[in-house]
């Protein structure tokens, strides 16, 4: 079957996308975020944010000493979401700005380490956490006697 573009049709294909240019380049709709959990490793907490379609991308930073800020790009919250505190995250809060969803991640230290990856399927972000220990330790007198 062979298509036989007029010049009418193609004039009103042109009109068409100069009225309604959105149409044409509309941006992928956002993707949900469905849950959150957070849970206990051996030495370290585990916090996955799991969303209805796989993320394409996402960026984490550092806000503050104790805070950081994790950016899913276009994506909303689906249902309010209750994350339980621990020792370690002291507190979550989404925020949807400009249709980007940002997790803001409040700790209890300014020492930890960081590794976070996406699941397999891409539908998790995952952040492990691991507090440090303290950088102040105490040091035991010497033994043996001054003369």
């Amino acid at each position: 079957m062979r298509v036989i573009l007029t010049t009418a049709s193609w004039w009103a294909a042109m009109l068409f996308l100069i009225l309604f240019p959105a149409a044409a380049l509309a941006a992928p709709a956002a993707n949900t975020l469905t849950q959150a959990a957070i849970g206990d490793g051996p030495d370290y907490t585990r916090l996955a944010f799991t969303f209805k379609n796989p993320l394409e991308s996402y960026v984490v930073r550092r806000d503050d000493v104790d805070r950081l800020v994790v950016d899913f790009g276009p994506a909303v919250v689906g249902r309010d979401l209750a994350i339980p505190h621990n020792d370690l995250i002291s507190g979550v809060e989404f925020t949807e700005d400009e249709g980007r969803l940002t997790a803001v991640i409040q700790l209890s230290t300014i020492r930890y380490e960081l590794r976070h990856f996406l699941s397999r399927d891409k539908y998790s972000c995952v952040l492990d956490l691991k507090r440090l220990d303290d950088l102040v330790s105490e040091v035991a007198p010497e033994s043996g006697d001054t003369k």
